[in-house]
């Protein structure tokens, strides 16, 4: 363990005025995961001792539990238009991820794992990976697994990628792959979990190990070197940034008498108070289904999105969209056309974001169609070539100067 030698000081900075908190999700007694990145949306939770699958189909959502009283789910994925992945269980002999069959609603086992903690797919060498108590596992296929030995067995609970990166956990150590997962070196740092990438590739990580250097923690190198940014203690989750501002969530009361609270560049905080927003945070994202900056918090609570959370000075310029900017058709599955209203003599870029913040392309193939009206076009491809997977879209306009015009969603089908 590291232990820093110099003090970090939390200051409080003023509350943002335009904070709105609102309830959304399932309804259920607890929740404790929710996949709002891909479609159908998905939540695990537990109503009337019951742990459940829960699904947003045509708007509704519906509750499916796999056998009895079911078994705590800790991830989804959906891996085709008819299987969703569901990494559940907490220490039972059907323990592991099942496939969830859209179609028919019915439940086969993909593979026993112990306590499994998460299942999710590398976007970059397009495998698989599934953590549990006793490592790291891979697949190609979402069928065959095979342990990643590199990093050793135990307590796996944290993944993140980006590019040809990635970083995961095991007990107290942190390893990292700069080469797609082909080979593995440890951290100089440990007791880190919750990883998480801002969009311009810095990398976040949280340490709660009861001690000195609890906090929040900053890499650089993709994971190979760590350095502390903020002294807190219970920390528990890591947000999507806006405009350099992060999101930040407590599973015990933080130093401001609260829970959630955005850090800015300076690493001073940020109270967002609200009394949804009481209670110990399990999970922070991006909320897609407004048309702002939005986040969403699952809490002892429920699930909450927030909008209007940016510091005034900020808030208007990011949320702020240019008129009649439309995208057809949407959702879109081989081709989206953006039409808008030209801003100026000079054609803008459109760049388009995941929702975890990642650029995966940028478009100038604007066509001046009549006056004042530029068509562009996407043919949902990322800049590697690789088709963008399902899910949500963020699309930027900017000027050549960077600064930016206004932003629309768009929903990606296959």
């Amino acid at each position: 363990m590291k232990y820093a030698l110099v003090v970090v000081f939390i200051m409080f900075i003023a509350l943002c005025q335009g904070l709105e908190s609102t309830q959304t999700g399932p309804v259920a007694d607890v929740l404790n995961y929710a996949n709002y990145n891909q479609f159908p949306f998905s939540f695990g939770g537990v109503s009337g001792g019951v742990n459940l699958l829960y699904l947003s189909e045509n708007d509704i959502w519906n509750s499916y539990a796999s056998s009895g009283t079911g078994l705590k789910i800790t991830g989804t994925w959906k891996l085709n238009n008819d299987t969703l992945m569901v990494a559940m269980g907490s220490g039972s002999w059907s323990d592991g991820v099942w496939n969830f069959n859209l179609v028919t609603h019915t439940w086969t086992i993909n593979d026993w794992f112990f306590y499994p903690n998460f299942v999710q797919q590398c976007s970059d060498n397009g495998s698989y990976y599934v953590g549990e108590r006793d490592g790291l596992f891979k697949s190609t296929n979402a069928s065959d697994w095979t342990r990643v030995t590199a990093i050793g067995s135990g307590e796996c609970n944290s993944f993140v990628s980006r590019d040809s990166c990635i970083v995961v956990n095991r007990d107290t150590f942190v390893f990292y792959s700069h080469d797609r997962g082909q080979t593995w070196l440890q951290s100089d740092t440990g007791y880190l979990k919750g990883f998480r990438y801002t969009s311009d590739g810095v990398l976040y990580g949280i340490m709660d190990a009861g001690s000195d250097s609890d906090g929040l923690w900053r890499s650089n190198d993709d994971g190979a070197t760590w350095n502390v940014v903020l002294y807190t203690t219970g920390l528990s989750c890591i947000g999507p940034d806006y405009l350099n501002y992060i999101p930040l969530g407590w599973n015990t009361v933080n130093e401001m008498g609260g829970f959630v609270a955005l850090m800015n560049t300076e690493y001073q905080l940020i109270p967002l108070n609200d009394a949804s927003l009481y209670s110990p945070v399990k999970q922070m994202d991006i909320f897609p289904l407004v048309n702002t900056m939005s986040f969403y918090v699952i809490n002892s609570a429920g699930c909450f999105f927030l909008t209007g959370f940016l510091p005034s000075e900020t808030a208007d310029e990011v949320i702020t969209p240019v008129p009649e900017i439309r995208l057809y058709p949407n959702p879109a599955n081989e081709i989206c056309y953006f039409k808008f209203n030209s801003v100026s003599h000079v054609l803008p870029i459109m760049q388009i974001y995941n929702l975890k913040g990642q650029l995966v392309r940028t478009l100038s193939n604007a066509i001046q169609e009549k006056v004042k009206v530029t068509r562009m076009s996407w043919d949902l491809h990322m800049e590697n070539g690789v088709r963008a997977t399902s899910g949500v879209y963020f699309i930027v306009m900017r000027d050549i100067s960077g600064k930016r015009l206004g932003c629309a969603k768009l929903v990606v089908v296959k």
